[in-house]
């Protein structure tokens, strides 16, 4: 189309080079027009109009300004404009810039250093419809590309413009005012480089309806806040240091000017590479009730009533909290549908505490916790049960807490599987809760019914407690084929890295098994406390090494309560001690599966415990043991204790008597009869009856001496001594 060119006078066109910078153009083309009047400078067709639409009819390079009270609209066309000296377009008025040939080819371009392609002064309005916006040049400076102090508006539903930067020392956008609010609205844009996308700084406020936001800048953000900022919509996508980074704002002092808080209401975050998808610094403040993450979003962020979950494609959605009994597990406040998904969040080679999930209803998996994972398992009176393997399988370090009220349930229904299967290198924490396989059916006769296995099966370090908090731990089954807990290898050639298998039970209810308590190839089991009951064999078959110091051992009359097996100094030593407990029946030397009865005999040391048959021969040396219904079994090496009403023999070897030291400040109930035997040289005892005031009687010819005490009052302390004559 040919314009007609508008003529000015030379000096009025002086003084328009003078204020706005020099054009560069062939002389008698039109570089824009208002309605159909061509001007030779875009500047010029601006000071033709106070207000109206200027189409951009050719690429200019000039520096142009819209003064205060004009309204203008400036129509791109596919052209391009690029400063000379100073801002590229600067607005104190009414700025409208659009590009109606589309495909967003109109382009403003700054390539002066220190200046930006749109600057909107504090005062004026802009809208960039469309179009690009760009600092198309690295080499020359840096800037932003566009600056806003005053109000602007970037996009429309239907429009988003393009603002790239290729300059990585400044920000792309900038949102700022050193007095009145900038506020600027994102309606829709394409918005890359620049160290930070978007920078709103001090007494900005920002708001973000859509568009694709983009970082690279290994340091910079997509989004930089350090005043008010709200996010509904739009695609983020980070590759520096931040996708939302949420800060305060300060002048060149150093001095704080504002503090960053920013709301997420939606949009999609991505952070690529080593990227952090949301960072708020400590003076700063933020708020999420939607939106979809690449990375979890720290639940102090999350507004109360709201809730986190984890999607199928591994990203994280931020919603209303509607339906919490539709996830089955929550950690950190992110609600998951399994369990394993929770683990898989779970941080990896944490050093400190551990990530809790807290089940949310009864769930159907296989659970498995990695080696480099640290886990806190709150069953909160759920169940657990396993689809094929075992339904928790731990390599790394996990603690399974139940419920003082309600419990929970860990439960196997599988043949060769275990509720809890502790692997090698393992450490597992059993506090409260019940473990079971509901549907074991291995029988007396030696049949397995197809489906039988230990419930649990540590072989690497495992505690089994009870708590106030959390009950106690209970471990059932009614298994006539296999024993309830086994700990170490059943063949320990298995065991390629010789390692021990360490149990220890300080607590809990213990039912059922063919042996409750298998302590197999390379077992180390500490027993402090708990309930055992059996009603098929024994509460206890030691194949290694087991310490029993408390606890009670129930089996039907005719069982063992522990049995003692012996083949190798290595992985079945054979060793059985015993300080302290309570036992229905004795104790057997195992001789079956080759054990070595000899050497399974000479392994029981007891020292203490009352049990219902008599474990004389298993004596510690110098300990006593008690003879009536039951058998109580003392050690007199400890300075003080309490002994139990009955008659008390010590220890022989060599079919003599040891020397049985006797207990200091020992109580002696009121119905009790205690003789103490001691070595001596004579058939008295130099004890004055001013000493103990009870009566003394010498037994059993020249050899051995009884210091027989009776009628002490209940609950009185004496100090007991015997003295040797020589």
């Amino acid at each position: 189309m040919k314009f007609k060119t508008k003529l000015i006078s030379a000096f009025a066109a002086a003084a328009m080079l003078a204020s706005f910078g020099a054009a560069v153009y062939a002389e008698g083309d039109d570089v824009a027009a208002v309605n159909g009047t061509g001007y030779q400078t875009l500047q010029e067709a601006i000071s033709a109009t106070d207000s109206g639409e200027i189409d951009l009819t050719a690429d200019t390079k000039e520096d142009i300004t819209i003064v205060t009270g004009q309204n203008v609209t400036i129509d791109l066309n596919g052209h391009t404009i690029t400063n000379s000296k100073s801002h590229t377009i600067t607005n104190n008025g009414m700025l409208k810039v659009k590009d109606s040939n589309g495909n967003n080819s109109g382009t403003v371009d700054s390539v002066v250093n220190g200046k930006a392609a749109v600057y909107n002064e504090s005062g004026a309005t802009a809208t960039l419809e469309s179009g690009t916006y760009e600092r198309s040049e690295n080499g020359t400076g840096s800037y932003y590309t566009v600056e806003n102090r005053g109000t602007m508006t970037i996009g429309t539903e239907n429009s988003a413009p393009e603002i790239h930067s290729a300059a990585d020392g400044s920000s792309n956008i900038r949102n700022y005012s050193e007095s009145a609010t900038a506020t600027m609205t994102i309606v829709n844009a394409n918005v890359s480089g620049g160290m930070n996308a978007v920078k709103n700084d001090e007494n900005g406020n920002l708001t973000i309806n859509g568009g694709t936001f983009k970082n690279e800048y290994k340091q910079g953000s997509v989004i930089l806040n350090g005043a008010e900022a709200l996010i509904t919509n739009g695609e983020f996508i980070g590759s520096g240091a931040n996708v939302i980074y949420t800060t305060i704002g300060d002048d060149s002092s150093g001095h704080i000017t504002s503090k960053g808080n920013t709301e997420v209401t939606g949009g999609t975050f991505t952070a690529n590479g080593n990227a952090s998808v949301f960072k708020v610094d400590a003076n700063a403040t933020a708020t999420v009730t939607g939106g979809t993450f690449s990375d979890t979003v720290n639940s102090g962020y999350i507004k109360d009533e709201y809730m986190t979950v984890k999607n199928e494609n591994g990203t994280y959605t931020v919603k209303k909290l509607e339906n919490a009994d539709a996830y089955v597990a929550r950690m950190n406040s992110i609600y998951y549908e399994t369990i394993n998904d929770a683990i898989d969040d779970a941080e990896e080679e944490r050093k400190f505490g551990a990530d809790i999930i807290n089940l949310l209803k009864d769930t159907d998996e296989d659970v498995i916790i990695p080696e480099n994972k640290k886990i806190h398992l709150y069953l909160n009176g759920h169940k657990i049960t396993n689809d094929k393997e075992h339904t928790i399988t731990n390599k790394g370090k996990l603690n399974v807490y139940g419920d003082e009220t309600t419990g929970g349930t860990i439960d196997n229904v599988t043949h060769g599987k275990a509720a809890v299967y502790n692997a090698p290198g393992a450490t597992a924490y059993l506090s409260g809760g019940t473990y079971t396989r509901s549907e074991e059916a291995g029988s007396s006769s030696g049949e397995s019914g197809s489906n039988s296995f230990y419930v649990i099966q540590n072989q690497g370090t495992m505690t089994i407690t009870e708590s106030v908090l959390h009950g106690q731990a209970k471990i059932e089954s009614n298994s006539k084929f296999s024993s309830l807990v086994a700990n170490g290898w059943q063949d320990g050639t298995k065991n390629e890295g010789k390692t021990e298998a360490k149990l220890t039970i300080k607590g809990g209810t213990f039912s059922g098994g063919i042996n409750t308590i298998k302590n197999d190839d390379w077992g180390i089991l500490t027993i402090e406390n708990g309930t055992f009951e059996n009603m098929a064999q024994h509460a206890l078959l030691n194949w290694n090494v087991t310490t029993i110091s408390g606890g009670t051992f129930e089996v039907p009359s005719g069982y063992y309560t522990a049995a003692n097996g012996y083949l190798d100094d290595t992985m079945d030593q054979g060793k059985l001690t015993i300080t302290g407990g309570i036992f229905t029946t004795g104790v057997m030397v195992n001789s079956a599966g080759g054990s070595n009865a000899e050497k399974a005999a000479e392994g029981i040391n007891i020292s203490g415990g009352t049990f219902g048959a008599d474990v004389s021969k298993y004596l510690a040396d110098g300990c006593a043991m008690s003879t009536g219904k039951t058998y109580t079994v003392l050690d007199p090496k400890n300075d003080t204790g309490t002994v139990i009403s009955g008659t008390y023999k010590s220890a022989v070897k060599n079919d003599k008597y040891e020397q049985l030291q006797i207990f200091e400040n020992v109580t002696i109930p009121e119905t009790g009869e205690v003789s103490f035997k001691v070595t001596t040289s004579d058939t008295s005892l130099d004890v004055a009856d001013t000493m103990l005031n009870y009566k003394t009687a010498a037994v059993e010819g020249n050899v051995t001496i009884g210091l027989i005490i009776t009628g002490i009052p209940a609950d009185e302390t004496v100090d007991a001594s015997v003295n040797s004559v020589q």
